[in-house]
């Protein structure tokens, strides 16, 4: 279980040579800059399906690849969640 509001880049970049997958909850104020984007199926909610770079001074020394984060908007409680994770190959209803 990996807790939102203090998240280990140093370690989920070691899981990520270690070819291990992880899925977590973005951080509000997460600093990054969008290199691409994958087609999203909005009727299934997901509002937003991008790859990224950290741009926070920190957490790009830490995390210095690429990331997935999803954005998915659930209609029935009227909110907005960003999924981050390493994953690159599911597709964004998948991951949210």
């Amino acid at each position: 279980m990996v807790d939102k509001a203090y998240i280990d880049y140093q370690w989920l970049y070691g899981l990520t040579q270690q070819k291990i997958y992880f899925l977590i909850r973005a951080k509000e104020n997460l600093q990054y800059q969008v290199i691409g984007q994958h087609q999203v199926n909005t009727r299934q909610g997901v509002a937003a399906d991008e790859e990224i770079v950290l741009t926070g001074f920190y957490s790009q020394q830490k995390y210095p690849k690429e990331l997935r984060l999803v954005t998915y908007y659930d209609k029935e409680h009227n909110k907005t969640y960003q999924f981050l994770t390493n994953h690159f190959q599911l597709a964004g209803h998948t991951i949210s």
